[in-house]
């Protein structure tokens, strides 16, 4: 994680924004990093990823859409090239993002990582919970 803190509550990992966002920060995110996995993951394989979280209602305004940086075959690290940017519901209820990534032109070869921003604009306080994320075979 980077500017945020983890903790297991409830069967689910909370997700805790601990600095503000400005210009000289990074933004709070969590990454899964696939690059030293026993067996290579190829994108080929997965033709979705499933995210089941909830945001709070108490979260600020600014905190409203989630950013994933998806690093597979040449690419290693985040780039803006390679983003996805998905809008979240904050009511305090569980939801699952079924997002389609065969659509995605850049995802192919070998999945090295995949980047969590939680919020791509946050305040420090604003929590998210994630209790499942899962790349589902085609």
């Amino acid at each position: 994680t980077n500017s945020s803190s983890v903790t297991a509550e409830d069967g689910a990992f909370r997700f805790t924004v601990t600095s503000n966002n400005s210009a000289n920060m990074t933004d709070a995110f969590f990454s899964i990093n696939y690059i030293n996995s026993s067996k290579e993951l190829l994108a080929e394989n997965y033709k979705y990823l499933e995210i089941t979280y909830m945001v709070p209602t108490d979260v600020s305004s600014s905190a409203t859409n989630m950013q994933l940086f998806i690093c597979c075959d040449e690419i290693t690290s985040a780039n803006a090239a390679y983003q996805i940017m998905v809008e979240t519901v904050k009511d305090g209820e569980y939801h699952t993002l079924k997002i389609d990534m065969s659509e995605l032109d850049y995802w192919k070869g070998i999945i090295n990582m995949i980047r969590f921003d939680f919020f791509d604009a946050s305040l420090k306080g604003d929590s998210m919970y994630v209790s499942s994320i899962r790349l589902v075979e085609k």
